[in-house]
């Protein structure tokens, strides 16, 4: 039986360069699973109102949190359950404890390798659809890093798909918990191994989102580290086989 819905692919801004990364990472996740991850790629523009729904004109932002719960309302989500791979222009933040996002994530799988629900039951049997899935922003990768801002995508969809499929896993020696006062709540539920994609970027005393790029990408062509490359390739196999 079949557990998993199929990826839509939906883009702010239509390229089909950009578009080519994210087949190119889902195909890095295919690999490691031996499997095929189902998807369709929605070309209608129809992300644009949901971003200009969910956009904060004080930040200059969009509200992940707003349009995630925007996801759950769409027309084509009632018509067939999906998740969502939302590739935005727009900047991104989650609360206003944030400053910005490159990404962000609902996962399916927890970080203890448990399937995640698509609805919410309530106690008197009432069911909301949940929408789990994956919003990156390239504003701030197009800003910071230039003519290396598609190798900085690739490795932030890595990441951010990481999470969805339940990485950084707990079983992994390296995984920082969630109430670990020696390090910043940021870090919490990543991988403190540097030679590991889950590492955090882009906060103090961690790497910056490019350098860890070109760092892994000289060190270690499986991107993730023994646990948690370990541990994506089950949780792919129970999601999708």
């Amino acid at each position: 039986m079949v557990r998993a819905f199929p990826f839509y692919i939906t883009l702010e801004r239509e390229d089909p360069w950009v578009r080519g990364i994210v087949e190119q990472a889902l195909g890095f996740f295919e690999s490691v699973g031996d499997l095929e991850i189902p998807r369709k790629h929605v070309t209608d523009n129809s992300l644009n109102k949901y971003v200009k729904q969910s956009f904060n004109p004080k930040r200059g932002q969009i509200s992940f949190v707003s349009l995630l719960s925007l996801f759950r309302e769409e027309p084509r989500q009632k018509e067939e359950r999906h998740y969502k791979l939302a590739i935005l222009e727009t900047d991104l933040y989650f609360s206003n404890d944030n400053y910005f996002l490159f990404g962000c994530t609902e996962s399916k799988i927890s970080k203890k390798g448990e399937m995640r629900p698509d609805v919410f039951r309530t106690s008197d049997g009432t069911e909301t659809p949940l929408v789990r899935g994956v919003v990156i922003s390239l504003n701030r990768l197009k800003g910071y890093y230039d003519e290396y801002w598609e190798r900085a995508f690739y490795a932030i969809l890595l990441h951010e798909l990481g999470h969805f499929y339940g990485l950084s896993c707990q079983e992994n020696p390296h995984y920082i918990e969630y109430d670990d006062p020696s390090v910043s709540p940021l870090e919490w539920g990543h991988c403190d191994n540097p030679k590991c994609m889950m590492e955090q970027v882009n906060v103090p005393k961690r790497p910056d989102l490019l350098a860890k790029t070109l760092y892994l990408e000289k060190t270690n062509p499986d991107w993730f580290c023994q646990y948690d490359l370990r541990a994506l390739r089950r949780n792919l196999r129970a999601l999708y086989r």
